[in-house]
């Protein structure tokens, strides 16, 4: 069986990630559903064309010359992934 200490200490690693590259990093690492919809801007222009198809975003780094459209949905997602991590963090220490 694992050990409370080594839950926490995994949890504690994973909430350290995301304060480290998630909260503060808007631009790349994401997958499609942390981001949203695209804006018209960076929409997939032909689906037929499977480099598109793969990435379904012309812009999916948020080059802000194009568009930021990502941006507050990767926000919520970030924020809303924290805050899960920290509430398991503090039921595991209750036990």
């Amino acid at each position: 069986m694992i050990s409370k200490i080594k839950i926490l200490e995994e949890i504690n690693k994973q909430i350290n990630y995301f304060k480290k590259y998630k909260v503060n990093n808007y631009n790349s690492g994401w997958s499609s559903i942390e981001s949203g919809p695209c804006c018209d801007q960076c929409k997939m222009f032909n689906p037929k064309d499977p480099l598109q198809s793969l990435i379904r975003c012309t812009n999916p780094f948020q080059i802000e010359e194009h568009c930021q459209c990502h941006i507050p949905f990767r926000k919520v997602a970030a924020y809303s992934q924290l805050i899960l991590l920290e509430n398991l963090r503090l039921i595991i220490k209750e036990l």
